[in-house]
């Protein structure tokens, strides 16, 4: 599996299409993601942002997060 490909699918999770809608207002800047679960926003948002980065509270997300 790739490694960057979405771990989770609708309906469970919010769609990655908002990362482009807010491309022009991350762009540059350095993101926080709170409640990044397995990464993925963290891993579109880096196509924009200066620095991404995430709090994540859940021990197995953050296990998946780092590993991506």
């Amino acid at each position: 599996m790739d490694k960057y490909l979405p771990v989770l699918e609708t309906p469970y999770r919010s769609p990655l299409v908002v990362v482009d809608a807010i491309k022009d207002i991350i762009k540059d800047k350095v993101v926080c993601e709170l409640g990044a679960a397995c990464g993925d926003f963290m891993i579109k948002m880096q196509k924009y942002a200066k620095q991404v980065k995430g709090m994540e509270l859940d021990p197995e997300r953050v296990k998946v997060c780092k590993e991506r």
